[in-house]
């Protein structure tokens, strides 16, 4: 369950940073389609940018390179 959270954790920063879209608008999409009760952005903000940072490093280092710590700093502080 944490890595799959971490997934959607990592795409959607991912394609934030690439300028790709909105957070909150492909947070609420992500949300409808997933039929998700709290959003990956909910979660996250919970989380913190350092509490992100730190699970994508752990999942990096566990299952690869696709995890990326830096995206963290998508977050607002």
């Amino acid at each position: 369950a944490r890595r799959l959270k971490a997934a959607l954790f990592n795409a959607l920063l991912f394609a934030a940073a690439k300028g790709l879209g909105d957070l909150e608008d492909m947070n609420r999409a992500v949300c409808d389609i997933l039929g998700m009760s709290r959003s990956p952005l909910e979660m996250m903000r919970e989380m913190g940018r350092d509490g992100v940072r730190k699970e994508l490093r752990r999942l990096s280092a566990e299952a690869g390179p696709r995890f990326q710590p830096a995206l963290a700093d998508v977050l607002e502080a």
